[in-house]
């Protein structure tokens, strides 16, 4: 996911990604919504992003609550 920029929604809690082409287009817009929160869902609505050195992307949400 190196070149990948991630960011959420915070009404919807919906989670997208893009990645920039050569000539600076927006590319590879996609909904990583159903790969990233569990099919409970998080409560409280997503704040932050945040990784770990293994590469691992974690979501934080208002009520600090995480899904990896």
């Amino acid at each position: 996911m190196e070149g990948t920029y991630f960011f959420a929604d915070f009404i919807t809690d919906k989670v997208m990604t893009f990645r920039f082409s050569e000539d600076t287009r927006i590319t590879e817009l996609a909904d990583r919504t159903a790969e990233l929160i569990s099919p409970t869902g998080m409560t409280g609505r997503i704040t932050s992003f945040g990784s770990d050195g293994s590469g691992n992307l974690y979501l934080v949400s208002r009520r600090g609550q995480r899904s990896v």
